[in-house]
Order: structure tokens, then sequence, then C-alpha cells
């Protein structure tokens, strides 16, 4: 989560209940509402996934091992400036609802610029 509090031109991404079940959502909030990209994709439980958010500009993707599997296109440019709450693993959101993630991260990448898929692919199969 990068933001500078709840709904402030934020940058999330995180996992989504659908159906009770855990999906990887790319989510972007703006003073005139949230955008979403969401994945179909349902994680197990207890096994490890290489998961990268991309921005391009006006188009999120998600890529669950290096695999594209969801994208928004349209989006709104979020302005370019220094947010203050910057969190792994944790939400802006949390106390209000979101809890503190149960996870292992085994490696955390920001980037300048927006990658490739296969830029993504060789993330996944060489790091």
């Amino acid at each position: 989560d990068f933001s500078n509090g709840p709904s402030i031109d934020g940058i999330t991404l995180r996992l989504v209940d659908q159906l009770s079940k855990p999906t990887p959502a790319f989510s972007f909030f703006h003073s005139s509402g949230v955008t979403t990209a969401i994945s179909n994709f349902i994680f197990i439980l207890n096994q490890w996934y290489h998961v990268a958010g991309v921005l391009d500009g006006l188009n999120a993707f998600i890529y669950v091992n290096g695999t594209l599997q969801g994208y928004q296109n349209g989006l709104r440019l979020l302005p370019y400036k220094n947010r203050t709450k910057c969190y792994f693993g944790r939400s802006i959101f949390y106390p209000w609802g979101d809890a503190d993630a149960n996870a292992y991260f085994d490696e955390i990448k920001i980037h300048q610029r927006a990658l490739t898929q296969q830029e993504i692919l060789n993330d996944f199969f060489f790091f």
C-alpha cells in the first residue's frame, strides 16, 4: 500500500476476497473513486507464488507466475507525488477492515519503468 492516507492517490497490490477465495488485485485510489484490475486466479494456501503488478501509464496488469491474469485499461493517472504511508504486508486501511498479511515475502522489487511480460517471465524463472 503506497498512499498518503485512505483513498488519497494510493496504489495497492493486494488480495481480495472473491467468493471466499483469495484473488490478486491491483487498485488505484483517487478523489473520485477507485479503479481496480482484478484477476480470476485463485491462490492455494501454503503455496509460493510470483506476483507482479505493472502500470504502464494508462493500463494496469497483474501477472501470477509470469502469466497475465488480469488487466484494466484506461486508468486515470495518479499525480506524481511523494507518498508518505508505504507498507508491505499491511494496509493504510488497517484497522478499518484490512488485516496484516499472514504471509512470507521472499523478494520485493519496485522498478522505475513498466516491465514487459517477457521481463516478468524471466524474473519468475531466473530470480
